[in-house]
């Protein structure tokens, strides 16, 4: 089993944002050490230091990070190639962004969570009532 030291954070498709298509990959995952992104095209080698732009909610901007490619490989499958990065070199200021941008992403996989776990609730809630109301017809004739 894989163990990583920094909690690794999915980052969900923004369909409004404007900058959407003008980088040509997209943010997979987030840590505090690093990120995954995936792309249509063969962008880096392996041990690659390049800039990278993370997407940020509610801004047309990105947080600009330096990132070594630590490893490579395609998912034949989505027909993409994908990327390991750990940021490098990221002063105070965009570290201060990193974490609010990680602490962003924690509540929102919090919220997509209790989304999923509502609505299985309501789901459950209308067969009990489906249930209950099968029960309430077959024991009708006996009641009257």
């Amino acid at each position: 089993m894989e163990r990583r030291r920094e909690e690794r954070l999915p980052v969900r498709p923004r369909e409004e944002a404007p900058e959407a298509n003008r980088f040509p990959y997209r943010v997979l995952n987030v840590s505090k050490s690093g990120c995954s992104v995936a792309s249509r095209e063969k962008l880096w080698p392996a041990r690659d230091v390049v800039a990278l732009d993370l997407p940020l909610p509610g801004r047309a901007d990105r947080l600009r990070v330096r990132a070594r490619v630590v490893w490579e490989g395609s998912d034949p499958g989505e027909a993409e190639y994908l990327y390991g990065l750990q940021f490098e070199e990221v002063d105070k200021g965009s570290r201060l962004i990193l974490d609010l941008y990680l602490d962003y992403l924690r509540r929102e996989l919090h919220l997509a969570r209790l989304d999923e776990a509502w609505r299985k609730l309501k789901l459950a809630h209308e067969k009990l009532n489906l249930l209950l109301a099968w029960e309430e017809r077959k024991a009708s004739p006996y009641i009257h």
